[in-house]
């Protein structure tokens, strides 16, 4: 009857938790991802009660850090772009799986906003999905590289992904479901594309 997590300031959350996605880990504990502010955070908990601990993405700082957050104008080719995750990160959706090994690998998938840029005759951000993956559930090395983009689609957003054997189908949010991009509705992708 109450909540399992609260937007905590003092905690680095700046707004409201929004996005939750749970995983169930093998030792039966529960991963939850959210966004709040421009980032995505993480919590943990191991008991029944569902009482999270909020985990912070960099130990070595004084104090709490999201899982992800905007990278900032730097594009991450080094070159004078802007990054596609240079305004804000959100829309986390969080997957674990074994490899064939027996190794667990986790898979954030996300959405990306960049900072407002010149394009099309005006400013705007340009969106896309991403991932990040990690082999401890803490420690997440970010893919580098949109996975679907979009210059002319703000509303692209809430990826969601099924992984089968090799194979990973995405599902996401897009606003140009018709030919006059005014209609929004769920869009597929698939991976790899010769599928």
């Amino acid at each position: 009857p109450t909540p399992a997590l609260e937007m905590d300031a003092a905690m680095g959350e700046e707004t409201a938790l929004r996005a939750p996605t749970i995983v169930a880990t093998a030792n039966g504990g529960l991963v939850l991802a959210y966004a709040s502010g421009s980032a995505i955070w993480l919590a943990r908990t191991g008991a029944v009660d569902g009482r999270f601990v909020r985990v912070d993405g960099d130990p070595s700082t004084p104090r709490r850090d999201p899982l992800l957050g905007a990278t900032g104008r730097a594009s991450p080719m080094g070159d004078a772009g802007v990054g596609f995750e240079s305004g804000a990160v959100d829309d986390p959706s969080l997957t674990v799986e074994a490899t064939a090994t027996g190794r667990s690998i986790w898979r954030l998938y996300y959405t990306a906003r960049s900072v407002p840029q010149a394009m099309d005759g005006g400013v705007a951000p340009s969106v896309a999905v991403t991932m990040a993956a990690s082999f401890d559930g803490v420690s997440f090395t970010r893919f580098g590289a949109a996975v679907v983009t979009s210059r002319t689609d703000p509303t692209l957003a809430a990826p969601s992904a099924l992984a089968v054997d090799a194979r990973r189908t995405m599902l996401y949010l897009s606003g140009r479901c018709d030919t006059a991009g005014r209609v929004r509705g769920v869009r597929a992708a698939i991976a790899p594309g010769a599928e």
